[in-house]
């Protein structure tokens, strides 16, 4: 395409965009506009954070987990997913919960401060909430207006105040829409004011009920910001200045408005900030009339003392602003946040601004407990909300998080399966608390004093309870699993406050790449890297922590996830060797459980071979129960399981059950049941396929070969394995073969 066709698009583009946006306004088009949509263009800044949120919906919390919905914005999917945010939803509830409080005050009285371990995502929960206010502007539903004062050069028609209007012989009805050389000057409301304060309160009173008439479903909400909020003191002035110029005609006044549309922008500091402890005070005041454009001014306004205030607060107002490391900075320099976070005031020394921001804070664990024992604190709390950042305790997002943080390494680099989810279950259990059984009810504290860290993390991760447990045990930890999680959160040492860091993790995975480059990253190249982390204690803080219960054990904890490693690979390795197909684990299933049913409701079941209708056989279902450890009484167990079964139809109606999904413990019973029986077998066969990607494959009989090439390929198309690591995992389980008694704990 020619360059002037270039141009030409791009200008002929770029011009409908504007119109089509509606930038630039008169007063009497914006009116209309607020007419149209009271609520939206009335809304304080809490509310309009609160929209956001609401904007870009809710997912409902994962089937078999006590996790809170999860608040799409945080998954970024606008941007294409890069900053989302792993886990969390806790967080994000409370976060939400507090915005609409406010919002529903009609705006923010209290600084949101999120707290927590360094590298917990505190960071990334606001830029997250940034970014969602950036693209909720850009769009029809998120449009934002303030305006500014415009000046026409004088000499023409009309000059009343030492400037004129447009050279032709009217005045026009407003200034906004003159063109750039037309104008002399043009003050911008740095404070982003509303346009409605520009109406005199009751005026503006009446805007609002006329516009409420034809929107009553507008009723209800808070309209406290634009019916107590005045001008800010420099746009009084001008207000005024104009006001008495006119001799109180103020459609006059009204012409020098020109409303403009604003978008949220971090990289152009508009409505969304992070100031940064510099030691400096985050908003400053300057004279506007004494500066030289002040000559461009109307001379009713040269005459007067305007002051205008900026930095970085002021650039936030209008939407949300983030004190990151709040504590870091000098006492003396958060003092004047007492007034801002709860009356919305910042006083400078010839003006007074009005806040109307969303105040978001992080500071680490450390320096609140270290302020918490200042005098200052006791005047500072009440002014605070305190949100809890925890590191994420489900291993399957922290491996999430690996993968984006590692992502341009990795693109490069095959991840073998459970590599990622292996450091992450070992970083989750560094993090884990011991239950505390007197703050339990009786029926969950026993069960929960039992429980390993293992469990525990599983528990947390995907609702899983241990086998091990007897029918009432495992009712009462499913049930109790919301408050078992919930139960260190009010506590100054909450759960996920210690451990290793995601920071941390990823130093030994990107270890762990740059020892094996070229090759996958797998458990076995990652738990060395892990071994050398808990080597120097000096460095963590958590690794100082003692042991209690089997929690706060970080080199045992190795030998835990090599062994949930090692018994994941088995149970893949047995399926690609195809000794015995899924159908027939499917088949004893639905045998099994068609014969619990029948035997729960006092029915009889067909018998497939002869047609008769038969009582259920007690010695196939005993044969299944006998491989269950701490199945408990055979009736009660068959019970729980239809009770399984019925809360899993109540929850999913018209989807058939997957019983490998609600029933792992039993899976894993039949699978090591099978393992048990041809333990030398499956032994044999690993030697095979480690042998037959080495120089000792010339050994191998063609048969041998052909068997361990059938299973890599198997294990490559099913389980996401390749050539490579699948043998590498088939030397691993050859060295660490799990015991048959059963999965780890």
């Amino acid at each position: 395409m020619p360059s002037d066709d270039i141009l030409a698009s791009v200008a002929e583009r770029q011009k409908a965009d504007f119109a089509a946006e509606r930038r630039l306004l008169t007063f009497a088009e914006w009116i209309e506009l607020f007419a149209g949509a009271p609520y939206r263009h009335a809304r304080s800044a809490a509310q309009y954070v609160a929209d956001v949120f609401e904007h870009f919906g809710v997912r409902p919390a994962e089937a078999g987990t006590d996790d809170p919905p999860r608040f799409l914005l945080f998954d970024q999917a606008f941007a294409g997913g890069e900053g989302r945010v792993h886990g969390q939803e806790a967080v994000q509830e409370r976060v939400c919960r507090l915005v609409r409080s406010a919002a529903e005050a009609g705006r923010s009285e209290k600084m949101i401060v999120l707290h927590g371990p360094n590298g917990s995502g505190k960071s990334v929960l606001v830029e997250a909430i940034f970014h969602a206010l950036e693209a909720y502007s850009r769009l029809p539903e998120g449009v934002l207006y303030r305006f500014a004062w415009v000046f026409p050069r004088s000499g023409g028609p009309g000059d009343r105040l030492g400037f004129g209007g447009s050279s032709g012989g009217s005045e026009p009805d407003s200034f906004a829409h003159l063109p750039g050389e037309e104008v002399s000057a043009r003050l911008v409301c740095e404070m982003k004011d509303h346009p409605l304060f520009l109406l005199p309160g009751p005026d503006r009173e009446r805007a609002l009920e006329e516009a409420l008439s034809l929107h009553p479903e507008d009723r209800g909400r808070s309209f406290r910001h634009v019916l107590r909020g005045e001008l800010c003191q420099k746009c009084r002035g001008i207000y005024e200045g104009l006001l008495a110029g006119y001799q109180g005609d103020w459609r006059q006044v009204i012409r020098h408005v020109q409303v403009e549309r604003y978008f949220v922008s971090q990289r152009y500091r508009q409505a969304a900030l992070t100031i940064h402890p510099v030691g400096s005070v985050d908003a400053l005041e300057q004279q506007v009339t004494a500066d030289f454009s002040a000559q461009n001014l109307p001379p009713v306004l040269q005459n007067l003392k305007l002051f205008e205030a900026y930095g970085d607060l002021v650039a936030a107002n209008g939407g949300a602003v983030e004190f990151g490391d709040l504590l870091k900075r000098p006492p003396d320099f958060n003092k004047y946040l007492l007034g801002a976070a709860e009356k919305g005031t910042v006083n400078l020394a010839n003006t007074n601004f009005y806040l109307n921001v969303v105040m978001l804070a992080t500071t680490n664990d450390l320096q609140l407990d270290a302020f918490k024992s200042t005098p200052e604190w006791g005047a500072f709390k009440g002014r605070m909300e305190l949100v809890p950042v925890p590191y994420i305790l489900r291993f399957t997002r922290e491996a999430e998080l690996y993968r984006d943080m590692l992502a341009p390494a990795l693109r490069k680099t095959h991840v073998a399966p459970h590599a990622l989810e292996t450091a992450g279950l070992w970083a989750v259990l560094t993090r884990l608390l011991p239950p505390e059984p007197r703050d339990l009810e009786p029926p969950l504290a026993e069960v929960a004093r039992s429980l390993t860290p293992l469990e525990k993390a599983l528990l947390y991760d995907r609702g899983e309870v241990p086998a091990r447990l007897g029918r009432d045990d495992r009712k009462n930890l499913r049930a109790g699993a919301r408050a078992l999680r919930r139960q260190h959160e009010d506590h100054l040492v909450y759960e996920g406050r210690f451990g290793a860091s995601p920071r941390e993790m990823r130093m030994v995975l990107s270890q762990a790449l740059f020892d094996s480059p070229g090759t996958c990253l797998t458990v076995a190249r990652i738990l060395p890297r892990i071994e050398d982390l808990v080597r120097d204690r000096s460095l963590y803080e958590f690794l100082n922590i003692e042991p209690r219960s089997g929690y706060h054990d970080a080199r045992s904890f190795i030998s835990s996830v090599s062994r949930r490693y090692s018994e994941l690979v088995l149970l893949e390795i047995q399926d690609a060797m195809d000794l015995i197909r899924e159908e027939e684990y499917d088949r004893r299933f639905d045998e099994y459980l068609s014969h619990v049913i029948a035997f729960v409701r006092g029915e009889r079941v067909r018998n497939v071979h002869t047609g008769a209708s038969e009582p259920p056989s007690e010695k196939m279902m005993s044969a299944v129960e006998e491989l269950i450890r701490g199945a408990g009484h055979p009736a009660d167990f068959r019970r729980d399981l239809v009770a399984r079964i019925g809360a899993f139809a109540l929850d999913h109606p018209n989807v058939r059950p997957d019983f490998r999904t609600l029933f792992p413990d039993l899976l894993g019973a039949v699978k090591r049941d099978f393992f048990s029986g041809r333990r030398a077998e499956v032994e044999s066969h690993l030697l095979e396929i480690v042998a037959s990607g080495s120089s000792d494959e010339r050994a191998l009989s063609a048969e041998a070969r052909a068997r361990a090439d059938r299973t890599v390929g198997n294990l490559v198309r099913r389980a996401g394995y390749c050539e490579r690591c699948a043998r590498e995992a088939a030397d691993w389980l050859r060295r660490h073969l799990p015991p048959v008694d059963g999965p780890s704990a």
